[in-house]
Order: C-alpha cells, then sequence, then structure tokens
C-alpha cells in the first residue's frame, strides 16, 4: 500500500516506500547549459539550493533545437511492476507553466537488444499516465501490471524545455521476468499511400517502416504505425472509438504508407 501526503507550505510530497529510482542512471535528449539529467534522481526535490539564484538544481533540456520531442529517463536497473511516479516541477513564476503535456511511460527491456542507451525506446513501452494541465508537483498512479527497466517522461510538444526538479518511482521488483516471457511473432500488413485514421498515441522518427512497424508492435494499444518516407516519422495510432473490430479506415497520402497490426 502507497501513502501519500503533500506538506504544500514546503513544497514536498512524502511517500512511504522505496523510491527505487534515487541515483539511478538517467538520460535526457538534449541538455541545456549544465543542468545534466542526473539532477532529477539526486534526492534534492527543490529548485534553487539554499536559496541561491546562482545554484539551479534541476534538469533542463534546449529549446526547440530538434524536431524530436524531448524526453528524460531513468534505467532502473532491473524489472519491476510500477506503481506510481512522483514528479516535481519548477515553481519559479517564469517556469512554473513548463510541466505540462507529457506522458510518462515504463519501457520493458531485453538483453538481446545490446547497448541500452541506443536501444531503450525499442521495447514494449506501457503508458503509465498523461499528464495534459500544468501541475508543480505531482503523484501518478499507474495502471494494473505496467512493468519495465526505464521509465520515461517524454513531451507531447517541444513547446517549452523539459524540466525537472526530482523525479521518485515506485514499485515491486520483478524477480522471474523473461525475455518477455513467451515471444511471438506478429503479423503486419501495409497499406502504401494510406493514412490509417486512429487515434494519436505518439510520433518518433525512425530510418525505416520496418522500424516504425516495430515500435507500434512494441507500444501496447497500438494497432497501425505511419510511415512519412520524406519527414521520417513514425505515428502510432489506435483504434478510432468509431471504428468497428474489423473495420479500418483510411485517408490518401503518397508520401504516407499504413501497417496494420
Amino acid at each position: 500500500m502507497l501513502s501519500v501526503c503533500i506538506n504544500r507550505s514546503v513544497y514536498t510530497l512524502y511517500v512511504l516506500g522505496n523510491n527505487i529510482a534515487l541515483g539511478k542512471p538517467t538520460k535526457q535528449l538534449t541538455t541545456f547549459n549544465s543542468y545534466t539529467s542526473e539532477r532529477a534522481v539526486d534526492g534534492n526535490s527543490i529548485e534553487w539550493l539554499n536559496q541561491d539564484w546562482n545554484t539551479y538544481a534541476c534538469t533542463h533540456s534546449k529549446p526547440n533545437i530538434t524536431s524530436e520531442l524531448e524526453w528524460w529517463v531513468v534505467d532502473l536497473g532491473g524489472h519491476y511492476r510500477v506503481t506510481n511516479v512522483v514528479i516535481y516541477g519548477r515553481y519559479t513564476p517564469c517556469c512554473s507553466e513548463w510541466l505540462q503535456n507529457y506522458d510518462i511511460d515504463v519501457i520493458e527491456h531485453s538483453k538481446r537488444f545490446g547497448d541500452k542507451w541506443a536501444t531503450f525506446q525499442k521495447g514494449r513501452t506501457s503508458l503509465c499516465h498523461y499528464q495534459q494541465p500544468v501541475s508543480l508537483l505531482m503523484n501518478a498512479t499507474c495502471p494494473p501490471d505496467v512493468k519495465g527497466r526505464f521509465v520515461r517522461i517524454k513531451r507531447r510538444s517541444n513547446a517549452f524545455p523539459l524540466c525537472l526538479c526530482e523525479v521518485e518511482v515506485y514499485g515491486e521488483l520483478i524477480t522471474n521476468m523473461t525475455e518477455e516471457s513467451n515471444p511471438h511473432k506478429t503479423k503486419a500488413y501495409g497499406f502504401p499511400g494510406k493514412v490509417y485514421n486512429g487515434i494519436f498515441l505518439q510520433k518518433m522518427l525512425v530510418r525505416s517502416n520496418f522500424e516504425c512497424t516495430n515500435q507500434c508492435i512494441g507500444q501496447i494499444g497500438c494497432c497501425a504505425g505511419i510511415y512519412n518516407k520524406v519527414t521520417k516519422e513514425c505515428s502510432l495510432m489506435r483504434k478510432s472509438d468509431n471504428n468497428e473490430e474489423t473495420t479500418h479506415s483510411f485517408h490518401e497520402d503518397a508520401d504516407c504508407s499504413s501497417f496494420l497490426i
């Protein structure tokens, strides 16, 4: 059982349990100045040390330099059943609205992938929580049985830099995790020149339509990957609420191909 108490006067949230992200390896897509990714797992949740404005203590991505959506990730070092993710954002008036419109993902990782930082986003991804409105301090509760080794915070828009003062992760270690237990083959059906009409999940840059299809296979809820051969973007989609179980609708676009899973 997880117990949470928020002390608003000092901007601190107390969670009973072990923070499994504390001191673990981290990475972020871009880094502004010296505001590196490990600052989000150093045990310090405040924005400025000792009220000294020269001691900024949070992470900070570079503003608007890439078309790839900004992300930050922590490697838990093993597979966990993740129950809660607690995030502390910036509270200075200039930047208090920056922490919004992002996903908290939990990603499984197979040893066969090789280098973890080069391949961690290829693993099976479960959405713990989507946060649309601004929240300086939040405790996200994941759906049941969300599990993985990496916890990623990823923007859905690069309107603001990604700044995290602290990220805490709570859950239980899975001691008998296998290579995503029984690997199975998945068929994909290609539709050149067509865009699947579904509900958007996420977008990423990929090298090929094959990689886009694999991203969809690894994303829980994804039923179609849309690959744009001009921009190299892969959009992952789930079935529209208006689509019947066996019916899929498309619209024409010569630059794109859709792959149904």
